[in-house]
C-alpha cells in the first residue's frame, strides 16, 4: 500500500478551517476534562528545555501537519494564533496556569513552527522517499 496524502493536501482552506474548528471546540472539552486528572498533570509537568510536555505535543502535531501539509504553513501558524490567544483568555479570566502562564503561549508558537518545518523537511528530503 502506498502512502499518498493527495487528498488531504488538496483540501480546501474552507474545509480546513471548519476541521480546525471542530478540533479545537474538542480540545478545549478535552482539556477541561483532563486538567485535574494523571494526563493533565503529565502535560504540564515540566520537561528539562521544552518547558513541558504540552510543548513536546505542539513539536509533533505540527510535524505531521508539515509533512501532510507542507504548503500550508501560514494557514496552520494562524490556527495556532488563534489557539494560543484563546488559551491567553482563559488563562486570564479563569486564573488558571494549566492554560499558559508567562511566555507559554509564545514558546508554543515557535513549537509549532519549529515542529511543521521539520515535518516539511523530513517530506521534501532527498533521503526519504515519500511520494
Amino acid at each position: 500500500m502506498e502512502f499518498n496524502t493527495d487528498d488531504l493536501q488538496s483540501m480546501s482552506n474552507k474545509d480546513l478551517i471548519i476541521l480546525a474548528t471542530i478540533g479545537y471546540a474538542i480540545s478545549i472539552v478535552f482539556y477541561i476534562s483532563i486538567k485535574n486528572k494523571f494526563a493533565g498533570k503529565l502535560l504540564s509537568s515540566e520537561v528539562y528545555f521544552f518547558g513541558n510536555v504540552s510543548r513536546l505535543t505542539h513539536i509533533f502535531s505540527y510535524m505531521l501537519l508539515g509533512f501532510i501539509f507542507p504548503n500550508r504553513f501560514i494557514i496552520f501558524m494562524t490556527f495556532g494564533l488563534i489557539w494560543e490567544i484563546i488559551e491567553f483568555m482563559f488563562a486570564t479570566i479563569y486564573k488558571d496556569k494549566y492554560w499558559g502562564e508567562g511566555n507559554d503561549n509564545f514558546l508554543d508558537l515557535i513549537a509549532n513552527a519549529v515542529g511543521f518545518l521539520i515535518g516539511y523537511i523530513i517530506r521534501n528530503s532527498d533521503a526519504i522517499y515519500f511520494q
